[in-house]
């Protein structure tokens, strides 16, 4: 789809008008001998922040946008045109880190030439993040994570963003401090072991029922594991509900 930046009306030797929604933004080219008018990344850097506008999902308030750059560094534009650009949208499709725009420039509706624009875009977040070395299979507990403002751009995997979704969790690897916590390197700590004395609790209507058993596999909270019935000496399937106890569901 064709998406006009702005217009450029050149009123006289180096001095341009560039038009955006958002207001007019006076610009200064220079003239080398010729009917052109040159600009540069100080001229077109406006244009580059109104492709972020269009093509990214963050308000452009919250973004910080850094390093602009063009290539090549100048173009010339003839004076007396009406200079549009029209700008396709970014490789980058979330518009964060290093993002690129190709811009065709067009003169009186014509294509004149293309270009590339590109610069840094950062947004950051508020994380959870390792507030020491952590060592695989810890425990998180509350002094062991803090929350902490990072780059997005810098982030693989979607973060933890609340304290409470972490602490209480067993890290996957160990950590170094200031890492970002993400869900895929948490789990659920080991609460029972093979060879741990349970108690196994049944209920069915009004019927509770409470048996000691021997754990045969390790399980965390929540998870199915082989448990024997010491009574009965049957194996069952239960659910582990903590350190002590197991689920049986009918």
């Amino acid at each position: 789809m064709k998406y006009i930046i702005g217009r450029f009306e050149i009123l006289k030797p180096f001095l341009v008008l560039l038009i955006f929604l958002g207001g007019v933004h006076t610009l200064y080219g220079y003239q080398s001998g010729s009917n052109l008018t040159y600009l540069s990344i100080h001229d077109l850097e406006p244009v580059f922040l109104d492709g972020i506008e269009k093509y990214s999902a963050w308000p452009v308030k919250k973004l910080q946008v850094t390093d602009i750059r063009m290539f090549p560094g100048k173009i010339g534009v003839p004076q007396g045109s009406a200079i549009d650009f029209e700008i396709a949208p970014p490789s980058n499709s979330k518009c964060l880190g290093r993002v690129s725009f190709l811009v065709t420039v067009m003169a009186d509706n014509k294509p004149l030439r293309k270009i590339r624009l590109n610069g840094w875009v950062e947004a950051y977040k508020n994380v959870v993040c390792a507030a020491r070395p952590l060592r695989k299979g810890r425990i998180l507990g509350p002094d062991d994570v803090a929350i902490v403002k990072k780059p997005v751009s810098k982030m693989r995997s979607e973060p933890v963003y609340k304290l409470e979704n972490a602490v209480g969790k067993a890290l996957k690897r160990s950590v170094r401090t200031g890492e970002v916590i993400t869900p895929v390197i948490l789990q659920e700590p080991v609460l029972v072991k093979r060879g741990s004395r349970v108690t196994i609790v049944a209920e069915s209507g009004g019927l509770f029922v409470r048996v000691p058993g021997v754990v045969k596999e390790k399980g965390s909270r929540g998870q199915f594991i082989k448990v024997q019935n010491t009574m009965s000496q049957r194996e069952i399937l239960a659910q582990v509900v903590d350190g002590k106890t197991v689920k049986v569901f009918f």
